[in-house]
């Protein structure tokens, strides 16, 4: 069984408050309450219940953020979407919070609602001068950077940045060939 992303945020807050669970009643051991068999079945069973109820609440709350910032899948009529995904467009000191999409000919940005800097921008793959990855705040390698042909610089940050940049290649060079 595949975990969706929710599910496995909702496995990561019980595996973590569960844990707290049975550590706070250590330390209560450590600190000389009397160890028994009732205290250590009462002890996991508070926690287990703990971490399901901690998990369905944490899970349930970014699913609920999730639904209302929008999945910001970016549409496009008649054409087809090579690569989509989850991105920062970097602004300033702002990472804009969005979707950006690679079709045949551009790059699409959205971003959410939730933004002070809410925008979509388009980025003609024949106005890109160059695409590489980089390093965001100089230690993650997730950034992705447009060389626009008018001397512009575009930040974005996303997952497996190295894919976006052989699919960008990829589109550029099938329309260069055109």
């Amino acid at each position: 069984m595949k975990l969706t992303p929710t599910r496995r945020n909702m496995l990561s807050f019980a595996i973590v408050f569960f844990v707290f669970g049975l550590a706070r009643d250590g330390v209560k051991w450590l600190a000389g309450e009397p160890l028994n068999v009732v205290s250590i079945i009462k002890s996991v069973l508070v926690s287990v219940f703990i971490a399901v109820l901690v998990g369905l609440l944490f899970g349930g709350i970014i699913q609920l953020f999730q639904k209302a910032m929008g999945k910001g899948n970016i549409t496009a009529a008649q054409e087809d979407i090579i690569l989509q995904g989850p991105a920062n467009h970097l602004k300033g000191i702002e990472g804009v919070g969005g979707h950006l999409a690679l079709l045949c000919d551009r790059l699409v940005f959205r971003s959410h609602k939730f933004n002070i800097q809410s925008h979509e921008a388009v980025f003609l793959l024949a106005d890109i001068a160059a695409v590489e990855e980089h390093k965001t705040t100089g230690l993650i390698n997730n950034g992705l950077l447009l060389q626009l042909r008018n001397g512009r610089r575009e930040k974005f940050t996303v997952e497996q940045a190295a894919h976006w940049v052989t699919h960008i290649h990829r589109c550029m060079s099938a329309q260069s060939a055109v």
